[in-house]
């Protein structure tokens, strides 16, 4: 057995309950059982009594919670007394699930990616997409351990929170960005000389769609002029035919729109930001691939975008 299984272990008998581990240690109530199984099955005894009110121990289990208890807090000092100084750093060898949106995987999350997989070479990642509300129920239900979303500034507001805390997690804040619409310089838009509201409502957009809308609030429909799609790809190549226009930030014009030079970014009518976060569980400690991953996340969208009030060519 792995001292991993003896900590699922003592976390199952302090706990009394199978669930309440799987959730701190974001496995499946499954997976954990088959694990404690196994323990009871290399030692040849029965160690957990399982009923409806929950987990108790047998007399053997006592007797290997005392030993279980002991062998872990131990493990735990030499690793504290041992880990520092000019040791080598902890080799993460656990596996982390991570929802995105499908924009955010081409913006910042493939880099975010490719830099865990070479920093922690023994550790597994898996990127699966949805969209925001179906990211943060996955979630709640601890079938992931990150969901990377963006949101615009409106949507994060106090309704937003009490929903979060309703399903015990939490949203992470990493960077918030201005919006700005892209559009073909030889378009018949272009010729505006300012985005009024009423010009910008009769214009076709083409756009994520990133509505975050909670449980009793009503969508904000669609206009049939309008186009929702589902990559970075597909909008840059419909603003490059002249399809419509495209809301999106210097970071995202900067990385795949620019190299078009008849591409070019206006303000918007309508001024607001975009926040690049994700939500995680906020009752239980994330493991250390977890923090890896969000300290990549973080570094990141760290990088510089470019100005557009600089006065430098965004190549």
């Amino acid at each position: 057995m792995r001292m991993e299984d003896l900590k699922y272990f003592v976390h199952v008998a302090d706990s009394h309950s199978i669930h309440k581990t799987a959730d701190e240690f974001y496995r499946s109530p499954q997976s954990l059982s088959k694990i404690l199984k196994g323990i009871e099955k290399e030692l040849g005894v029965r160690l957990l009594i399982r009923s409806h009110e929950g987990v108790s121990l047998s007399a053997d289990g006592e007797k290997f919670l005392e030993a279980a208890r002991l062998i872990t807090e131990e493990y735990d000092r030499v690793t504290r007394d041992f880990g520092g100084g000019a040791s080598k750093p902890r080799v993460l060898r656990g596996s982390v699930k991570v929802l995105a949106q499908p924009r955010m995987l081409d913006v910042f999350v493939y880099d975010a990616v490719n830099a865990f997989h070479k920093e922690n070479p023994h550790s597994t990642l898996t990127v699966k997409t949805f969209r925001p509300l179906e990211i943060i129920e996955h979630i709640s239900r601890r079938e992931a351990h990150i969901g990377v979303i963006t949101i615009s500034e409106t949507y994060n507001n106090e309704s937003f929170q009490v929903f979060l805390s309703q399903k015990r997690l939490r949203y992470t804040l990493l960077s918030s960005e201005p919006v700005f619409v892209c559009l073909h310089k030889k378009s018949k838009w272009a010729l505006l000389q300012a985005f009024t509201r009423e010009d910008f409502n009769g214009i076709p957009q083409i756009y994520f769609n990133n509505d975050l809308l909670l449980p009793g609030e009503a969508s904000h429909g669609s206009d049939a002029r309008n186009f929702e799609i589902n990559s970075i790809a597909t909008m840059k190549n419909m603003v490059a035919d002249m399809k419509g226009v495209a809301t999106i930030t210097q970071r995202e014009y900067r990385r795949f729109f620019s190299r078009n030079k008849n591409l070019i970014l206006r303000s918007t009518p309508y001024p607001y930001t975009f926040q690049y976060g994700y939500v995680s569980p906020a009752d239980s400690t994330p493991m250390p691939e977890s923090d890896s991953f969000t300290s990549i996340l973080k570094r990141t969208l760290g990088k510089p975008s470019w100005n557009m009030d600089s006065g430098t060519s965004p190549e």
